[in-house]
């Protein structure tokens, strides 16, 4: 009789002492026989228990244990293998990391002829994903699991984008055929849209403070002389606020071209906001404007300092300006909620207050939909209706004429019958009562002529 099949666990060899005086500790050992291969296995994990020195590496074997459990069962149920599968018999991790594969790190297909948006960010998002939902079944992504994952985000943003990218990798995965239905991913609300914006004394006040604020700063990982800190920040402010450009197309530009690097010829005062070899999404326009005068007059005094880039800290291309402007907003506003974006807000609204400007020349040079313009800003325009009732009250000051009454054409329903050469349907239905009426005034009129 063939021996019974064990799974696949975890064994403590015994120490043993070699011929050579050497001695090897209890060391954990994985045996059984794998349940997808049908393979005999007896394999060390290297971590070893030895009372002695007070060494217990029993949790790293566990650890060791299940990413081999992990990695056998991905070899055998590979994403090229699987099709039309059912819920129960498919990995949240198996979903992601089809996702990254074919859609992160993907080639264009012409479906998702772009590339995803941000990789390094979304990598991010999945990574929480994988750490919360990585063990479990597509089947048991309940409601009640989806509440728990919320909890342990620091707001509700937080807990939406990672749900958007989980909700994106399950519908590719469904869309290939991997597996037979989707599973829904209950999202948070979204957040309501930020209608913050700053007035002119605001944003020289910032400027102000960027420019003047000094401190010590670090070369190497080393503390050097006091200097200005923010003044890199003040560039990137001025474009911000008269262009209402987007932080990384700020951040990346520079006077002379770059490839992939958006570029601001400031013999022209051209700004080219996307790369020739780049890449516009429909949802992030960025189309080239022409830069108002005086920030070109600034541009060039910063570029006469020989500088490249429109953002720099210490010679080279700053990207990263996330916690020198968290510190600079808080310090020169601390009573207002303001973040870099509000630039952009800021420019938005001080066009839209400008009656003269029609909504779509205002979003073609912000890089907005028209939709978006008329959405969020367009109140700001006529607040409550102002120049309607303004209207109303000039109407109702003159004598109201109605269109009808000016125009020449006519309902043809009306139009006066001309009788015809021959006899009509209509004519024929009717012919008795026209007959009677015409014998009646010929007899009449015989009356009155014998009469006469």
């Amino acid at each position: 009789m063939a021996p019974r099949r064990k799974p696949l666990r975890l064994y403590l060899e015994e120490q043993r002492t070699h011929k050579n005086g050497s001695v090897t500790p209890a060391t954990w050992q994985i045996r059984g026989t794998c349940e997808f291969t049908g393979e005999r296995i007896k394999k060390s994990t290297g971590c070893i228990v030895d009372p002695k020195n007070q060494i217990d590496q029993t949790a790293q074997a566990e650890e060791i244990l299940a990413d081999f459990v992990k990695k056998r069962r991905a070899e055998q149920n590979s994403a090229d293998k699987v099709r039309n599968a059912s819920a129960e018999d498919v990995f949240v991790a198996d979903v992601v990391s089809y996702y990254i594969d074919n859609r992160v790190f993907g080639e264009p297909t012409e479906k998702y002829p772009l590339p995803i948006a941000r990789p390094k960010e979304v990598l991010s998002r999945l990574e929480t994903i994988l750490k919360f939902f990585g063990e479990k079944t597509m089947d048991e992504l309940s409601p009640e699991l989806f509440k728990e994952f919320r909890k342990t985000r620091v707001s509700q943003e937080a807990a939406r984008r990672p749900l958007e990218d989980l909700r994106s990798a399950i519908n590719l995965y469904v869309e290939d055929g991997k597996m037979r239905h989707a599973v829904h991913v209950p999202l948070p609300a979204k957040l309501k849209a930020r209608q913050n914006w700053l007035t002119r004394g605001e944003v020289l006040h910032i400027l102000k403070v960027a420019w003047r604020k000094k401190g010590i700063y670090f070369v190497d990982k080393k503390p050097t002389r006091t200097g200005y800190i923010w003044r890199h920040l003040v560039p990137y402010i001025l474009v911000a606020v008269l262009t209402g450009t987007r932080y990384e197309k700020i951040v990346f530009a520079s006077f002379t071209r770059h490839p992939g690097h958006p570029w601001i010829n400031l013999e022209t005062g051209e700004y080219w906001r996307v790369a020739p070899e780049g890449v516009e999404y429909a949802n992030k326009l960025a189309p080239d404007i022409i830069l108002p005068a005086r920030l070109i007059r600034v541009l060039r005094r910063y570029r006469e300092r020989g500088v490249d880039y429109v953002v720099e800290w210490k010679g080279e291309n700053a990207t990263n300006l996330g916690k020198s402007m968290r510190k600079l907003l808080d310090e020169a506003i601390p009573d207002r909620k303001i973040v870099a974006h509000t630039f952009r807000h800021t420019a938005a609204t001080w066009l839209v207050s400008d009656t003269t400007l029609p909504l779509n020349e205002i979003a073609n040079y912000l890089g907005m939909s028209y939709e978006t313009i008329h959405r969020r800003y367009a109140k700001i325009r006529d607040k409550k209706g102002s120049q309607v009732a303004a209207a109303m009250d000039r109407l109702s000051k003159e004598e109201f004429v109605p269109a009808s009454t000016l125009s020449t054409w006519t309902d043809p329903t009306n139009r006066t019958k001309k009788a015809s050469k021959s006899p009509t349907t209509f004519d024929n239905i009717n012919g008795n009562r026209s007959e009677s009426t015409g014998m009646r005034m010929v007899k009449n009129k015989g009356e009155s002529t014998k009469a006469a």
